[in-house]
């Protein structure tokens, strides 16, 4: 979020489970700051516990982007019914429940099959804990766009296994789990599972 410096928004807090799905909760609204849930196409308040696009208005919130009208224009200064403050487009998707805030995602992030919203972070987790083969953190899930346009966009999930795992029939066993858990929680199909060895990592000091 863009805010003037030193300004505190939220209180830390856990975090919320709901159906498997782990949403992130930055915790309740300081004084003076205020999050709505707003449906981004009618750009109108949403009741609590709906999921909407995170808008924010607070003293401490910046005035723009520095030298960017267009991005300023997209995000800053935003009227919504019953308010005379100015609001923020975060970008963000969640939900109000009990005066705190829990994040769901990021509105680009989003994919969308046969007109449902499907959050990558969802799909990945249950990747992850579709088999002991894979390695926790390591699991990537977007979507494609398929050839055949009546086909529309494709899932595709990308795992890295553990070194036990690479050249044994483990890998065909890990990317059967992949598909029949995320089939199974999701009701999506994987147009491809994609299993490969662990990425080198270096860590810079």
């Amino acid at each position: 979020m863009c805010v003037a410096p030193g300004a505190a928004l939220l209180n830390s807090g856990p975090a919320l489970t709901i159906h498997r799905c782990r949403f992130e909760h930055p915790g309740r609204v300081v004084p003076g700051a205020e999050i709505r849930s707003v449906s981004p196409e009618r750009k109108s308040s949403l009741p609590e516990g709906f999921v909407g696009e995170l808008w924010l208005a607070s003293p401490g919130l910046a005035l723009g982007y520095y030298n960017n009208h267009e991005a300023t224009s997209a995000a800053f200064g935003f009227e919504l019914e019953g308010s005379d403050r100015r609001w923020y487009r975060t970008g963000d998707l969640g939900f109000l429940l009990g005066g705190e805030v829990f994040i769901c995602g990021r509105i680009k992030d989003v994919m969308i099959f046969c007109g449902k919203n499907h959050y990558p972070q969802d799909v990945e987790l249950t990747a992850e804990q579709a088999d002991n083969c894979l390695r926790p953190g390591c699991i990537a899930a977007f979507s494609t766009l398929s050839g055949d346009a009546a086909e529309g966009e494709l899932l595709v999930v990308v795992a890295e296994v553990r070194d036990k795992a690479l050249g044994t029939e483990a890998c065909a066993d890990v990317v059967s789990a992949v598909q029949k858990a995320v089939r199974m929680h999701h009701g999506l199909s994987c147009h491809e599972v994609c299993s490969r060895a662990p990425l080198p990592y270096r860590w810079s000091h």
